[in-house]
């Protein structure tokens, strides 16, 4: 699914006691009043922790829906071992309930999930940084870098 100026992606960010969620349109800002957070315990059963999914999904489908937008993706920042590429997770210290389970098959079947929705996992640390960077380009764009030219 492409990027239209009605699109947005739901993010993910999925820790070991919250799962927490935004909503971004087209250009990628967050939109206001998207944020939505629930538990998910890492050491809990397959089908808890695909419910703290699908209560997140749900929340930011609804979301979408409510403003006449269509969600184009989904962004998961999840911690490792995991096959961000393939969407399977290879954790055994936390998360052992989905281990080797496709968790972009289990998003796929969620309701509010179009099947051509672009579903892209990446390592927690990694997304983080990605964060840090963005704000740092932000306000280096308002305010400049504050270097001086040498003498």
């Amino acid at each position: 699914m492409g990027s239209t100026r009605n699109s947005c992606r739901l993010l993910l960010d999925v820790g070991g006691t919250f799962l927490k969620s935004a909503v971004a349109d087209a250009a990628g800002q967050l939109l206001s009043g998207s944020e939505f957070s629930c538990p998910i315990r890492s050491e809990g059963s397959r089908e808890e922790i695909e419910g703290s999914l699908a209560a997140a999904v749900a929340r930011g489908a609804a979301f979408a829906a409510e403003r006449g937008m269509e969600l184009a993706g989904i962004g998961i920042a999840i911690p490792g071992p995991f096959d961000y590429a393939a969407g399977v997770s290879r954790m055994t210290h936390k998360f052992r309930s989905i281990c080797g389970v496709d968790l972009r098959g289990v998003l796929h079947a969620m309701p509010g999930v179009p099947a051509d929705a672009e579903i892209r996992f990446m390592q927690d640390v990694n997304a983080a940084q990605r964060r840090r960077i963005r704000r740092l380009g932000a306000r280096v764009a308002r305010h400049g870098a504050g270097l001086r030219p040498e003498p």
